[in-house]
């Protein structure tokens, strides 16, 4: 009797031992569980922060490339803005002008045999034309006109207006022995400019026109001068009465 109740005894130890080793067991699994859950969770919110930085710098590098490609894109249109400004011409100042107009002046002179000259002293060609030799201390031979003439008037005018001087079959000016000579011939011309300064119109993409006052016979006029760069440099290319 005193035995089976001690196997009892034991059976029963037995079975609370076996049992607390139960609960010691779900209680460290349930932890390890837990503990794996909360890593697992701590990585997925770290790389959730790792694509959350990235797409930041992501977004941060999109908006510097815009950015400098903008920058870029100013910058050429400001550089081609500003070489198209300056491919175009810069009007002559009122210096220029006025040089221009004394210019014209003088030629148009020369253009009517009004030139400094020895009258005494005749020359005359096999067709019985009279010239006189110049005494103009600027001009000493046909060259010396021609140089004076194509620096102020394009090559168009000067056909145009001015090519009896030298250009045609009974020119105004021959040299004989090396020295200039103009026919014997006269007729009105020149230009009495005012001093003011002259008002300088844009009227084309190179061009402009210098509206020159001038007294014509006692009567304020305006004699509009067009103007043109060739050979580099400002030239007379047409003029207009009584603008």
């Amino acid at each position: 009797m005193k035995k089976t109740k001690a196997l009892l005894i034991t059976a029963l130890a037995a079975a609370m031992l076996m049992g607390g080793c139960g609960d010691k067991k779900d209680t460290t699994t349930a932890t390890t569980e837990a503990a794996t859950e909360a890593t697992t969770a701590a990585a997925v919110t770290t790389e959730a922060g790792k694509d959350d930085t990235t797409a930041e710098k992501k977004d941060t590098t999109e908006d510097k490339e815009e950015l400098t490609t903008a920058s870029a894109t100013e910058t050429t249109v400001e550089t081609t803005e500003a070489t198209t400004e300056d491919d175009s011409e810069a009007a002559p100042d009122a210096a220029e002008a006025k040089e221009l107009m004394a210019a014209l002046n003088r030629i148009d002179y020369l253009g009517a045999c009004a030139v400094q000259n020895d009258y005494s002293v005749v020359y005359e060609d096999e067709k019985g034309y009279r010239y006189h030799p110049v005494t103009d201390p600027d001009f000493k031979t046909v060259a010396d006109l021609e140089n004076y003439i194509n620096r102020y008037l394009t090559k168009s005018f000067i056909n145009e207006r001015y090519s009896a001087i030298t250009g045609t079959d009974v020119p105004e000016y021959i040299d004989v022995d090396g020295v200039l000579y103009v026919i014997e011939a006269g007729k009105g011309a020149g230009f009495d400019f005012l001093e003011a300064d002259p008002d300088i119109e844009k009227t084309s993409e190179n061009g402009y026109t210098i509206m020159a006052n001038y007294d014509n016979f006692g009567v304020l006029d305006t004699l509009a001068i067009m103007i043109e760069k060739e050979d580099g440099r400002w030239k007379i290319n047409g003029i207009s009465y009584g603008m």
